[in-house]
């Protein structure tokens, strides 16, 4: 007994049923009248989301030295968002 390939349909073939695979099929067939894939743009973006764990972990240090670690690692965590935020705009804008 032959296996199937599940993405290729079985065609008859003389009085036994083949696999696509077996035909020498590797992908199944595309519509012609289907538009090809957009094209990605080529660009690449900026890393804006380094400065969020960079600014955390600045936030961290600076709330020990003043005793609010808390306080600290919100501020540094809002300001990286915010930084990377930016960056994404800014990013956006360019294109």
């Amino acid at each position: 007994m032959t296996r199937r390939a599940a993405t290729v349909p079985l065609q008859p073939l003389g009085k036994h049923w083949r696999s696509g695979y077996a035909r020498g099929m590797t992908e199944k067939p595309t519509d012609s009248k289907t538009p090809p894939p957009p094209k990605k743009p080529e660009t690449n973006p900026i890393a804006g989301g380094i400065f969020i764990p960079f600014a955390l972990l600045i936030g961290v240090i600076l709330g020990m030295i003043f005793g609010q670690i808390s306080v600290g690692m919100v501020g540094g965590l809002l300001f990286g968002l915010l930084v990377a935020l930016l960056v994404w705009v800014y990013d956006r804008r360019s294109k």
